[in-house]
């Protein structure tokens, strides 16, 4: 069964949480030689919803291709993208991250959660 707009009804609900700025989402933990992230139970647990959600998208390489030039700067294509392409953004900054370790903590600042939750709800709420 293809996700619908209703399979973002949990997630939308962090909206508060990414537009609350005082959030230090992750600390870097270091042994010895080698470093890595460690995020704080609110954010994993954003990242849990998102995977029970089932609204990643399992070909969200090739769905961006599409989109080569926003490949710098998702915001503009955010703010009128369609479900689709929502689904693929967001796809492929939670599963970037098992590679480029730290992106999920750049998207944060850079408030790319915050306007894909956004763009979800106003596609949400509109569907009601």
């Amino acid at each position: 069964m293809e996700p619908s707009i209703e399979n973002v009804k949990t997630i939308i609900s962090y909206i508060p949480y990414f537009e609350d700025n005082n959030n230090d989402i992750a600390v870097v933990i270091s042994m010895g030689k080698t470093s890595y992230i460690q995020y704080d139970e609110n954010f994993e647990q954003f990242i849990h919803e998102v995977y029970q959600s089932q609204i990643l998208m399992p070909n969200y390489v090739e769905y961006l291709a599409f989109y080569e030039k926003y490949q710098d700067d998702y915001i503009p294509l955010i703010e009128s993208a369609d479900f689709d392409t929502l689904r693929a953004i967001l796809t492929g900054y939670i599963e970037q991250e098992k590679i480029h370790e730290g992106l999920w903590r750049r998207a944060y600042e850079e408030d790319i959660f915050l306007y894909l939750l956004k763009a979800f709800k106003k596609l949400y709420d509109a569907q009601k």
